[in-house]
């Protein structure tokens, strides 16, 4: 993970335990940088608190941001890694959901390449990812886009425009 200026974001940890009950102990600790490129991907920003608990081993974000092209990707998870579950209990995003799949897999760029996002979307989710199976999800998705998509059908382009709906997936 680098910036464009050849940078490292910054990673801080902090240790918490009461002497009384040492098994409670708790590490925390916050990222942040800024023109980060990670796995391809390049953020205009990213930051993230963190928390795990290393009685349960769950890897708690509490909160959490990552710019990308014109828009932001923020909210609220956790992973609870006995139960190999990602837990989103808020995640809002504004950005250009495609550029950013495409971006990380070559495979979704070639899936999407029908799709053009005139403007990227708003969304909000919540719910849970089995990380054996995600296609099992559990997700609730409130979805707005005003200026919609165009979908390329051969030589012809069919715009959808103000796709709005909430979503169980």
């Amino acid at each position: 993970m680098t910036n464009a200026a050849g940078n490292k974001p910054v990673l801080s940890f902090t240790f918490a335990m009461d002497a009384d009950k040492p098994d409670e102990a708790v590490l925390g600790g916050s990222l942040y940088g800024r023109e980060v490129s990670w796995r391809g991907i390049a953020f205009s920003s990213l930051s993230a608190s963190f928390n795990i608990v290393p009685e349960t081993g769950e890897l708690s974000f509490p909160s959490f941001q990552a710019g990308f092209g014109t828009g932001f990707i923020g909210g609220k998870m956790a992973i609870d890694r006995n139960a190999k579950i990602l837990k989103i209990e808020q995640l809002q995003s504004t950005v250009d959901v495609i550029a950013l799949l495409s971006s990380y897999d070559s495979d979704f760029k070639e899936k999407l390449k029908l799709i053009r996002f005139v403007d990227a979307p708003t969304m909000q989710v919540s719910g849970q990812v089995p990380l054996e199976d995600p296609a099992q999800a559990d997700l609730k998705i409130k979805y707005e886009h005003r200026e919609g998509l165009v979908y390329l059908m051969g030589e012809r382009e069919l715009p959808l425009r103000d796709l709005r709906g909430n979503f169980t997936v």
